[in-house]
């Protein structure tokens, strides 16, 4: 929440940048003070939302924050869920560099990577997306692809049977 509410921080200056953060606690608490210390007006927090209206949230989206953008060392080992979401619905992606990300995800293909802990790295991703719709474009559509070939509920249920098939042997 830190570094994407800074990053909102060093773009406040986009008129057409808007940043939506949906979240509850405790990182909503956190996520509000800042917004309000730093007295943003590009960045609109929403407590909750009902799960079948996410897809209208993303799909009003032109860039998509996929995470895990802290530097704690689960973000290193974890693809958020969110980052598949996004990826599923043909959205420009733009996910912290971390081992889980780089293991699915080619940076500048499949995704654009910042660095982890960096609101500048993320505000200058989100700036290349801006300013450079056939990358955004290439992004989102090549995410989408690579979700299809590897990611797909069906390809990783297939692939946990082959693990757990072989621990079983």
């Amino acid at each position: 929440m830190d570094v994407v509410v800074q990053a909102a921080n060093l773009l406040r200056d986009q008129k057409d940048i808007l940043f939506r953060i949906v979240g509850r606690e405790p990182e909503r608490l956190r996520g509000d003070r800042l917004v309000s210390r730093l007295a943003l007006k590009n960045v609109e927090m929403i407590d909750w939302l009902p799960y079948h209206e996410l897809p209208h949230q993303i799909e009003r989206s032109s860039i998509c924050l996929g995470g895990h953008f802290s530097t704690y060392e689960k973000a290193n080992r974890v693809i958020a869920s969110k980052t598949y979401q996004y990826l599923a619905m043909r959205k420009a992606t733009i996910v912290g560099r971390a081992k889980a990300n780089t293991e699915l995800l080619k940076d500048g293909r499949d995704a654009i990577m910042c660095e982890r802990g960096s609101p500048e790295s993320l505000a200058n991703c989100i700036l290349s997306l801006k300013e450079d719709r056939d990358l955004t474009r290439r992004i989102a559509d090549n995410g989408y692809r690579r979700f299809r070939e590897q990611a797909t509920p069906e390809i990783i249920g297939k692939q946990l049977g082959t693990i757990l098939g072989g621990m079983l042997n």
